[in-house]
């Protein structure tokens, strides 16, 4: 095989996994939600509520800018899924669902992993924007520190800033 065949393979699987992520989605929002449901109502029901900011998150984002949406989703699947299973243990009826919804510590646990999600969503970008703009700087200095070090080893006709009259390159054109 070609060496160009083996460069091309990772780009496809990159676009396998996002299309496989959107199919799972669309696996998991149309045939698991409604299967769910008609095994046990109730449940799907508390689930859908405790879904909402991830499905608000979703529908609001962009489709470039679904990072947000991901994560609210996923801390907000995490909030859910101990009481979806804690409701379906306690039988799934009417009577318990509506308990569950009418207990506040119910929503707190439901809701308040999508607040992380949005806390996770709106804090780690920045965060890491400083950290690579520190990362960037140290190494210009480092960089700088070692353009010094060439220069007194080679002399100042090394230096691009000045030309090259061997090349016959004025000083503005070498520094570009």
């Amino acid at each position: 095989m070609s060496v160009a065949r083996h460069q091309s393979r990772p780009t496809r699987l990159v676009r396998r996994s996002r299309r496989s992520a959107h199919g799972l989605l669309w696996w998991a929002a149309v045939v698991a939600l409604p299967f769910a449901a008609a095994l046990s109502p109730f449940t799907a029901m508390v689930v859908a509520v405790g879904l909402a900011p991830a499905m608000v998150a979703w529908i609001t984002s962009a489709p470039a800018q679904r990072y947000g949406a991901i994560s609210v989703a996923c801390m907000s699947l995490a909030g859910v899924v101990p009481v979806g299973w804690s409701l379906l243990e306690a039988g799934g009826s009417a009577a318990v669902a509506s308990r569950y919804l009418g207990d506040p510590f119910v929503w707190l646990a439901m809701y308040s992993p999508a607040a992380v999600g949005w806390l996770i969503y709106l804090t780690v970008p920045p965060v890491h924007e400083m950290l690579f703009a520190r990362r960037l700087e140290r190494r210009r200095r480092m960089l700088q520190r070692h353009q010094k070090r060439l220069l007194q080893e080679w002399g100042p006709h090394a230096d691009p800033a000045q030309g090259s009259p061997e090349a016959g390159v004025p000083a503005t054109e070498a520094v570009s």
